[in-house]
């Protein structure tokens, strides 16, 4: 969301940065222990990656290289999602 908005021009630089980079700490904070499942590890680290990149953008102000990550955030979520409900299923 804050990619999006920030895109729009309905945030500063400076929030969107700030969120983003705080995003990326809870989610190495939240995750650092996890091992199961195997795959969750790499689905993390992708979005970490994603999320790197969207932070690069904010910091360089290049609204249109935000576009990729957006797709691949979506991407990801749902990649997420599915396996959440998997897990679920599985319980």
């Amino acid at each position: 969301m804050v990619g999006e908005t920030w895109q729009q021009g309905s945030i500063p630089d400076l929030y969107a940065q700030q969120t983003l980079e705080k995003s990326q700490q809870e989610i190495a904070k939240e995750t650092k222990d996890l091992t199961d499942p195997p795959t969750l590890p790499r689905q993390i680290y992708q979005l970490q990656q994603t999320l790197q990149q969207m932070t690069t953008a904010v910091k360089q102000h290049r609204k249109a290289e935000i576009a990729t990550p957006l797709v691949q955030l979506a991407t990801e979520q749902q990649q997420l999602e599915a396996l959440l409900k998997a897990q679920g299923d599985r319980s």
